[in-house]
């Protein structure tokens, strides 16, 4: 995404994928399964999106030391510790935790990552958020031009009475990583690597 995106308006560029076009293709062509949408949001759009649900409640693992947290300013450091247990969180907070990699690996960061777009969804459906068309169009209105997608708003709607129906007991979710059990393993050879 990053180098579609750092790419896009180069001339004599062979590729004119932006960022979500070559993410889209490249993740197809590296699981061999079609991508055939993206949704983007950015920081402000995420904490938006959280915050309009009235926040959401995590499961924190383990202590989250992080005192190297950049400040807003990103001249400086905001240090964040967030105690393992039952957490609510604001979109604030969510969004300090699932971006927080100071003090742990990036695979951590993103189980952190999956384990919030969880609480989203399972919020949004306890308050049955998912089911009113009007309350989902607020949302988009919302965060406006924090989000970007190739999908039409009928598009959105017909995904979310899917994903509606299924329970979060059934969705599998799986960092790549080079763990013990993991699909990656470590390669040093004029730099570090993971492959698979």
């Amino acid at each position: 995404h990053s180098l579609g995106e750092q790419n896009k308006n180069v001339k004599n560029k062979k590729d004119n994928a932006d960022g979500p076009e070559l993410m889209k293709r490249t993740v197809s062509e590296i699981f061999d399964i079609p991508i055939h949408y993206f949704i983007r949001v950015d920081f402000q759009g995420f904490v938006k999106i959280v915050n309009s649900l009235g926040g959401v409640t995590i499961d924190v693992p383990e202590n989250l030391n992080d005192p190297l947290y950049p400040d807003k300013q990103l001249i400086g450091y905001e240090p964040l510790f967030i105690k393992a247990g039952t957490q609510k969180m604001t979109g604030e907070l969510a969004l300090k935790y699932a971006r927080s990699r100071q003090t742990t690996s990036d695979f951590a960061r993103a189980k952190r990552q999956q384990q919030i777009i969880s609480a989203i969804k399972d919020k949004a459906m306890n308050l049955n958020y998912l089911s009113y068309p009007q309350k989902i169009n607020q949302l988009i209105s919302a965060v406006g031009e924090h989000v970007r997608t190739d999908m039409q708003l009928k598009e959105i709607q017909r995904l979310l009475e899917i994903v509606k129906d299924i329970p979060s007991d059934k969705i599998i979710s799986y960092v790549l990583d080079n763990s013990a059990t993991g699909l990656l393993t470590n390669y040093n050879e004029g730099g570090y690597y993971l492959i698979p």
